[in-house]
């Protein structure tokens, strides 16, 4: 329904910004997406093509030696066009990977971390909590850290215009590093990957 091409440039935009905030820091950053192009075949359903999409972003994430992936989303519920905010989900299982160097940090602490960066940062009235959640297909036997942050709903009209701002998605992009970085306190020599 809301999945229109400026949605979906709204969405890259904010994954791109947060990309350019990620590059001042000695981080190798890996976009599973650069332009608006989805990743899957041409035939089947918009159903089946959005699992295809999903199924190569998280190969993408399990094939390389990642310390943290962060998926950026944008939510919809037509039902209530009132609901508003950013959430920020995390899987319920542990990472298969323990070697990481930044081991300690879990998909739960860096999922809580930028919710509450996103609530200091974004005032808008709403209050919201990391919850776990257990039904997202790249949640599943996670090879790191993974966390979802839906940014917005698309079916607010007054969030929606907002996210399509470039003022706003720095917002976003800078909102979420900080709530990253507040595990990390990175460090100029320190390296780490995100996806």
């Amino acid at each position: 329904l809301n999945d229109t091409p400026e949605n979906v440039q709204a969405l890259l935009a904010i994954a791109k910004a947060l990309e350019k905030e990620l590059q001042k820091y000695p981080v190798r950053v890996i976009m599973t997406r650069t332009d608006d192009r989805g990743l899957y075949s041409e035939e089947g359903t918009i159903r089946s093509k959005k699992r295809e999409d999903l199924v190569a972003r998280k190969a993408i994430m399990d094939e390389e030696n990642v310390d943290l992936a962060v998926s950026i989303h944008m939510n919809n519920f037509p039902d209530d066009e009132s609901v508003f905010g950013a959430q920020v989900f995390y899987p319920a299982q542990k990472n298969r990977r323990t070697n990481s160097s930044f081991s300690e940090h879990t998909a739960a602490s860096y999922a809580e971390k930028v919710q509450e960066s996103l609530e200091f940062n974004i005032s808008d009235g709403r209050e919201r909590v990391a919850m776990e959640k257990n039904d997202i297909l790249i949640f599943e036997e996670p090879n790191c850290p993974i966390i979802l942050i839906e940014c917005g709903f698309l079916s607010n009209k007054n969030e929606l215009e907002r996210l399509k701002t470039a003022e706003y998605q720095g917002l976003l992009a800078k909102a979420i590093w900080e709530g990253i970085n507040a595990n990390l306190c990175l460090k100029k020599s320190q390296k780490i990957e995100v996806i």
